[in-house]
């Protein structure tokens, strides 16, 4: 269903979706977000060159290898995430991670929310994105 307010959101599920993955999606629904999905092999560039609609990007579980407890990127990752942040801008992206996956240790600035199962990461992706630009009723999280 297509969003009233015009917002446009990418959701790049990086990886099979989760059970946490679902919940953004359902959430930005919720919002009245109109969500694109890509994947996260090829499509993250694919949907976004060219277009010029995107309002906010969810990038979501994202690591690619674990060291010492901790997330790190491959460099493929690191170069889709430059080009969201070159095309929209650093402020317009959230990094999010369901409680099975492990945190970027180093989020090169950009937003990380991480999904908990007490809905606390509700308000705060809402707030992101209202910080961004986004037309957001707030309101709607009741």
């Amino acid at each position: 269903m297509p969003a009233a307010n015009g917002n446009k959101v990418l959701f790049v599920s990086h990886g099979p979706k989760d059970p946490s993955s679902e919940a953004v999606l359902q959430f930005m629904q919720q919002l009245s977000m109109q969500v694109v999905e890509a994947d996260h092999t090829n499509g993250l560039i694919d949907t976004l060159e060219g277009r010029n609609d995107m309002t906010f990007v969810v990038v979501m579980n994202v690591v690619d290898h674990v060291e010492n407890g901790k997330g790190s990127l491959s460099e493929s990752s690191i170069f889709k995430l430059g080009y969201c942040a070159g095309k929209l801008g650093i402020k317009r992206m959230c990094m999010m991670h369901s409680p099975t996956h492990p945190q970027v240790g180093d989020t090169q600035g950009i937003s990380h929310v991480p999904v908990d199962p007490n809905g606390g990461w509700q308000l705060h992706l809402a707030r992101q994105m209202k910080r961004s630009g986004c037309d957001i009723d707030l309101n709607r999280l009741a």
